[in-house]
């Protein structure tokens, strides 16, 4: 499995458990990004992942109210979100397949 394809099972992950938990707040922009990185030029799947990064910050999706998951879960979650993300952007970012 590719990078791009890594992140994108994270993403995915990551809404299921924000719509499990009703956050529809933060899955809604989610799923926004998750349909660039899935169909967007080059240039629009590194803007995406990038902004999902920033949201993995503690006083963004750190905050969420999650309830499918435990604060443990929620947080190795998002650290795990944010590591996927980032080795998609960085193997867009240098030219390799992803």
């Amino acid at each position: 499995m590719s990078e791009l394809e890594d992140a994108i099972k994270e993403i995915e992950s990551t809404i299921g458990i924000l719509r499990r938990s009703s956050n529809e707040r933060w899955a809604v922009p989610l799923d926004q990004l998750l349909a660039a990185v899935r169909s967007g030029t080059v240039f629009e799947q590194k803007q995406a992942l990038f902004k999902i990064g920033e949201f993995c910050h503690p006083k963004a999706l750190g905050d969420a109210r999650v309830t499918a998951v435990d604060f443990q879960g929620w947080g190795t979650q998002l650290d795990t979100l944010h590591d996927t993300c980032a080795r998609a952007f960085n193997v867009l970012e240098n030219g390799s397949k992803a």
